[in-house]
């Protein structure tokens, strides 16, 4: 039987009475009670930074922000859906790529319709900004390998995946022995497909996909 959550919290509440920062912390959980003043404060001045690197990077943008789109319901749905994800990440790169994002609904046929934003804003708040930093440098060796001749696209890839592999262990810090499951990982964000088909046969290297080049696009002003 599921516990209503105010007991839930109630009773870890007890369980780390000895603890005074986890008590400080169950009371920044909605419901239970005002949490430690001096936590409470950095909490907040946390989310506020937050939104305010979103709504400083919303406000440089080029479009116009007109009565006629604020009141739009469709766009205060993308509005308030998007500064939630904006809350909610840590790095100030991925928060101004979240109001880039935004800033795609001011333009015709940037997105097809809500069910495309809602879609392509639920891949960049799921996925952290080193994975893009991983993507971003494949697309790069991509298009600067998309000109040479190579015997299929499989030889075009691994061409240059070892390059690709050394720089993402080196420069962006993942573990070696863990390269591979942080490659497939990535696959189910759909920006990243593994060659286990027709390329020819070398299921450990892949590419990014037409769904990253969409994201990139809508991301970027």
């Amino acid at each position: 039987m599921n516990m209503p959550k105010a007991t839930i919290v109630g009773d870890l509440a007890l369980r780390y009475d000895n603890h005074p920062a986890i008590k400080a912390l169950l009371k920044l959980l909605p419901g239970w009670g005002s949490a430690d003043g001096l936590l409470s404060k950095r909490a907040q001045e946390i989310q506020h930074e937050r939104l305010r690197i979103f709504m400083d990077e919303l406000a440089s943008g080029q479009m116009p922000l007109t009565p006629a789109l604020i009141e739009s319901e469709d766009f205060l749905h993308c509005f308030f859906r998007t500064t939630a994800a904006a809350l909610r990440t840590r790095r100030r790169e991925k928060i101004e790529m979240l109001a880039g994002m935004l800033q795609g609904t001011f333009r015709e046929q940037t997105y097809s319709d809500i069910d495309d934003f809602e879609e392509l804003l639920g891949i960049l708040d799921s996925i952290s900004y080193r994975q893009l930093e991983v993507l971003n440098l494949l697309r790069k060796l991509e298009i600067q390998y998309a000109g040479k001749h190579f015997e299929n696209a499989s030889a075009r890839i691994e061409a240059y995946w070892g390059i690709f592999r050394t720089q993402v262990c080196k420069t962006l810090g993942v573990d070696k022995g863990s390269f591979d499951s942080f490659m497939t990982r990535l696959e189910s964000s759909g920006l990243y497909a593994r060659n286990i088909g027709g390329w020819g046969a070398n299921p450990s290297i892949g590419a990014t996909t037409h769904m990253f080049e969409k994201l990139c696009s809508v991301i970027t002003r």
